[in-house]
């Protein structure tokens, strides 16, 4: 299987430049992101449906917490019925840029994988015409077993 990682950074790094992420602040970057999953979302979910591609989604975003500490502050979080948004009511302190195109290219990188490839021009084109709508912002209550961090789930206390 090859991997498009390159492939994926340059889409990535487009659609965000293309957005003017480089000046943005971080609540306009989490607007990005969740448009950005938003609109990988709505192309995937014909062809996975909506529970294989809430945990594939899950699984991406949480591999990219364990590289950017900022992004489990966030609270980014996938319900069951397919939302997209973060349990925390403030944007962390620290710049979001990288973080936010880590956890794209990351659910690009294992959605293409696990369909070898088919979809990746699909999703690719997705996200290269999603907008980043104000809308787009979602503010989930936090789930009773959510903690600050999430130590217990990295293996640290």
């Amino acid at each position: 299987m090859t991997d498009h990682t390159g492939v994926h950074e340059q889409c990535v790094s487009a659609w965000l430049e293309a957005r003017g992420a480089r000046n943005a602040d971080n609540t306009r970057i989490t607007e990005l992101l969740l448009a950005g999953l938003q609109a990988i979302w709505e192309r995937a979910r014909p062809s996975l449906g909506d529970v294989t591609l809430a945990a594939i989604v899950q699984r991406a975003i949480h591999s990219a917490e364990r590289r950017h500490d900022e992004l489990a502050q966030l609270g980014l979080r996938v319900t069951d019925g397919g939302s997209i948004g973060v349990t925390s009511a403030a944007a962390p302190r620290v710049d979001l840029d990288d973080a936010v195109a880590d956890v794209l290219v990351e659910v690009l990188r294992v959605l293409g994988g696990l369909t070898a490839g088919a979809l990746t021009p699909a999703l690719h084109a997705a996200l290269a015409s999603a907008a980043a709508e104000s809308s787009a912002f979602v503010l989930l209550r936090p789930s009773p077993d959510h903690r600050d961090g999430r130590d217990d789930e990295r293996g640290t206390t």
